[in-house]
């Protein structure tokens, strides 16, 4: 983590990052190498969030195959193109990933609290913003009603900012936000089942409301 933290100011560490990101990948593929791998997936996918915002396209591309690889070792090993707008039956549940790597669940709350304010009326590219990278994975997780209500413990405090970035000014990652809510907010829980209704009226009306053409947040 701490490597792929590092700044972007010479060539050779953008290069040295560039390689240990790959060398990574390689082990979290390494099927071998699994039971010892798993308990420090959090860890790689930390170091492969922070590695999507940066500067260089070399690293971001290499920390993106990282996110991908443990993505497939640790979240959901059946994603395809097929299933892309639902986890698979093999996905693992938020009650599950989040007691398994309590500490993305702060690291995860850090993304989005000041990416998405900002990310909403950007004019550069937003997609290399970390938070796209955040919502994927919540979006690829099992729905919270397949793991019981314990779960919101861990996923009700995600719930404001993904709704919030339903007003992201990409397309793409309004779309991943309004999956990731589908998961986060389709619970067994009918009194947390309301209070989300309720959140999302409220914010359609106020965008019905509104006199300020803000196609994004309309949408």
């Amino acid at each position: 983590a701490k490597l792929a933290e590092s700044g972007p100011d010479l060539t050779c560490s953008n290069i040295a990052r560039v390689h240990a990101f790959n060398i990574l990948r390689l082990i979290i593929l390494d099927a071998p190498l699994a039971s010892q791998v798993g308990p420090v997936i959090g860890d790689c996918l930390v170091s492969a969030i922070m590695g999507y915002s940066d500067d260089t396209w070399a690293v971001r591309n290499s920390a993106t195959m990282v996110f991908s690889a443990a993505m497939l070792r640790v979240v959901d090993s059946d994603k395809n193109a097929n299933q892309k707008d639902k986890a698979c039956g093999n996905a693992i549940t938020a009650l599950e990933f989040f007691r398994q790597y309590s500490f993305l669940r702060n690291f995860f709350l850090t993304i989005l609290q000041p990416m998405v304010p900002s990310d909403t009326n950007k004019k550069n590219d937003p997609r290399h913003s970390p938070l796209i990278l955040v919502l994927l994975l919540l979006a690829r997780i099992q729905p919270i009603r397949k793991s019981g209500s314990e779960t919101t413990m861990y996923t009700d405090s995600f719930i404001p900012h993904i709704i919030q970035s339903l007003s992201h000014n990409d397309h793409k990652v309004r779309v991943i936000a309004a999956r990731a809510l589908a998961n986060l907010a389709t619970t067994s829980d009918s009194n947390n089942k309301t209070s989300y209704i309720d959140s999302l009226l409220e914010v359609c009306a106020n965008r019905a409301s509104s006199t300020e053409l803000e196609w994004n947040a309309n949408h």
